[in-house]
C-alpha cells in the first residue's frame, strides 16, 4: 500500500487561521495611510488643476472661473464663457469642504491674476487644512491648522 503525503485538516485551518490574523491585522494599520494617501492626493490634484486654470486663463486669454461645490463634493473650472467644463474633480467623501474667506466662486483673469484672493479650509479625518490663494499671480499655498 502506498503513503500519501500532504497536509491534515487541522494543518490547513491552522495556517488559514495565522493568514486571516495577519491580514486582519495589517488592514488596521493600512486605514490611516490610506487617509494620509487620500489627502495627499487631493492636495496635489487641486493644487495642480488651479496652476492650469491659471496658465489656461493666460494662453487662451479668457476668464477662467473655479466653482467649489461643497454639497457635491466636487469642484469645477471653466471658461467664463460657459460650455464644457476644463476641470471636473470629485473629492474623496474622507475630504470635507469648509468655508474659508475665499467664494466657492472666484476667477483667473486673461493675466492669470486671480480676481479675489482668500483662504479655503478643508478638513480630512480629524487635521485641518487651509489653502491660501494669494493676490497677484495666485501662488497657492496649503497649510495644516
Amino acid at each position: 500500500m502506498k503513503t500519501q503525503f500532504g497536509f491534515t485538516l487541522i494543518e490547513m485551518l491552522f495556517v488559514l487561521s495565522v493568514f486571516l490574523v495577519m491580514a486582519s491585522v495589517s488592514a488596521v494599520w493600512l486605514r490611516p495611510q490610506y487617509l494620509m494617501f487620500e489627502k495627499e492626493k487631493f492636495y496635489t490634484q487641486l493644487k495642480g488643476d488651479l496652476l492650469y486654470a491659471q496658465q489656461y486663463a493666460i494662453s487662451r486669454q479668457q476668464l477662467v472661473v473655479v466653482y467649489m461645490r461643497p454639497q457635491e463634493n466636487k469642484y469645477l473650472i471653466m471658461e467664463s464663457s460657459g460650455g464644457k467644463p476644463i476641470v471636473e474633480r470629485e473629492i474623496s467623501q474622507a475630504i470635507k469642504l469648509g468655508q474659508g474667506t475665499l467664494k466657492p466662486i472666484f476667477q483667473f483673469n486673461k493675466d492669470g491674476r486671480i480676481a479675489q484672493f482668500g483662504t479655503i479650509k478643508f478638513s480630512a479625518g480629524e487635521q485641518n487644512y487651509v489653502v491660501t490663494i494669494q493676490i497677484g499671480v495666485g501662488r497657492i499655498k496649503i497649510v495644516k491648522e
